[in-house]
């Protein structure tokens, strides 16, 4: 079946070269029909594998959709939050490491250690959005 655009609105850059854009957008022709005529969040992006995807970016740099807004880099508290969810999860991932059956020699326990300590204090001295923005993400152990 063929996803049909029916009506976009509220388009805003995601990204500053602009390659990307999230909207709402009615289609038709959903998977799940009971989405149909249903503004649902949409992210464009010239490079996707879907046409609709593609089409809508094309259509609202045309102007089709109203004005797009430009893209704006989230505030120091939205990095923050996409930082620390990261780093949830990195630390989630090697929990097994902390674990005193593990196998692991006391070497390998204490870069895993390091490497656990680097993610908790990931966010100090964050002060701005651009350093978080460029954050240098510690390297996992082999």
């Amino acid at each position: 079946m063929t996803i049909t655009i029916v009506d976009v609105k509220n388009c805003k850059y995601a990204n500053a070269d602009k390659t990307r854009m999230n909207c709402e957008a009615k289609f038709t022709g959903l998977s799940d029909s009971s989405l149909d005529n249903t503004w649902l969040p949409f992210t464009a992006n010239e490079a996707d594998t879907e046409q609709h995807g593609k089409d809508i970016i094309a259509n609202a740099k045309k102007g089709d959709y109203g004005s797009i807004t430009d893209f704006a880099h989230p505030s120091l508290d939205e990095e923050l939050l996409r930082i620390r969810g990261i780093r949830n999860l990195l630390l989630s991932d090697c929990d097994w490491t902390v674990a005193s059956d593990t196998g692991l020699s006391t070497s390998k326990v204490n870069e895993w250690k390091t490497y656990r300590q680097k993610l908790r204090d990931i966010t100090s001295g964050l002060d701005t959005a651009e350093k978080a923005r460029n954050v240098t993400w510690p390297t996992k152990p082999s």
